[in-house]
């Protein structure tokens, strides 16, 4: 059982990790970046998770497209009412994201009703 203070990874970082086991560098979108005059901010392409979502909070650009994948497959994010980090608007052809997603909200249900 895990301590109460610990907590499970959100998916997002779960679908990078995926990501770079799979070997698909990924990135904060520079064009979005590039759009709001933020060129010096672009990243190289790579498997640096902390580092984009540093990005991601750093950054105070439209959602659209926010992560891209080497391979042209890209992922937002948005932040709801809830204050539930969710990802919306999947395009993803490297993993079986629906089995992804549904494993991880297995785990998160699991999770807050003290089952793991």
């Amino acid at each position: 059982m895990e301590n109460e203070n610990e907590s499970i990874k959100s998916l997002l970082r779960t679908t990078l990790e995926w990501a770079r086991l799979l070997k698909v560098k990924f990135r904060f979108n520079a064009e979005t970046l590039s759009n709001h005059e933020l060129e010096d901010f672009v990243r190289e392409w790579g498997y640096d998770i902390d580092g984009l979502i540093d990005d991601l909070q750093e950054f105070d650009v439209p959602i659209e497209a926010n992560i891209t994948f080497e391979n042209g497959d890209w992922i937002s994010w948005e932040l709801w009412n809830t204050y539930t980090t969710c990802a919306v608007d999947y395009s993803i052809s490297f993993l079986d994201y629906d089995k992804l997603r549904d494993d991880w909200t297995e785990v998160l249900i699991k999770f807050k009703n003290g089952l793991l």
